[in-house]
């Protein structure tokens, strides 16, 4: 009995765990949406921190809940910036994001 309810319990942590990852990535991708639009009709020349893209891109993430929170690492991965050079390549075969 104790096996089957550790089993029930593993079970139920590991689909929150995809409900979260997936609800995540649809905050990031609403965000990145929202920032396009912005950046593409508002003004393409502001781009900066507190430019219509960047605060639409982050007020769209945040609406967007993950796992009935808000979406903070979405908001703070938008203020880091840009991504480097290295980071951006696209590498054939590798699970690196």
């Amino acid at each position: 009995m104790i096996i089957l309810i550790a089993f029930t319990a593993f079970i139920a942590d590991y689909g929150l765990m995809w409900v979260g990852r997936r609800q995540a990535q649809n905050a990031a991708d609403a965000g990145a949406m929202a920032g396009a639009i912005a950046l593409a009709f508002d003004d393409f020349s502001d781009r900066s921190a507190t430019g219509p893209a960047k605060v639409t891109a982050q007020s769209f993430a945040l609406a967007n809940l993950v796992a009935a929170d808000a979406a903070w690492a979405v908001a703070r991965a938008a203020q880091a910036g840009p991504l480097s050079e290295a980071r951006r390549r696209f590498r054939p075969g590798s699970r690196r994001c």
